[in-house]
């Protein structure tokens, strides 16, 4: 969640933040009958099972752990591979970097999640890995 200054709460405008927001509000918090979390089961029932067992046996907040883990993993790695010499400070989901090294930045990253989920198209990669200027 993103706050201004003032602490007042900054929606971004992706069209799928609603329901981005709300699939992580249902795998990462506490109530597993709540109707999406139901939905869910019944879209994914194996995955969703591999959830709430998680959450009987570990504790609810454990499924968010995990999440942030693998991310921090993806940019950590990438990080990692970033030539000596080159200006990169990695923040949470984030590397920042100087304007002439985006490009490479980001093709790392498309890379490294190319390895992980050899099915994403490059297309659909950039579409997520925006550029803040």
């Amino acid at each position: 969640m993103c706050r201004d200054s003032k602490n007042k709460r900054i929606k971004p405008k992706h069209p799928n933040y609603k329901l981005k927001e709300q699939i992580l509000t249902s795998l990462n918090g506490k109530n597993d009958k709540a109707p999406f979390v139901v939905a869910l089961k019944e879209l994914f029932p194996h995955f969703m099972k591999w959830v709430i067992d998680i959450k009987e046996k570990e504790g609810y907040k454990r499924v968010s752990h995990i999440g942030q883990s693998a991310e921090a993993k993806i940019f950590v790695d990438v990080y990692k591979r970033l030539p000596d010499g080159i200006f990169s400070l990695i923040i949470h989901d984030c590397i920042l970097t100087t304007k002439e090294n985006t490009k490479l930045v980001r093709r790392l990253l498309v890379d490294r999640l190319r390895a992980i989920r050899r099915y994403y198209s490059i297309k659909a990669l950039k579409r997520y890995l925006r550029l803040k200027k």
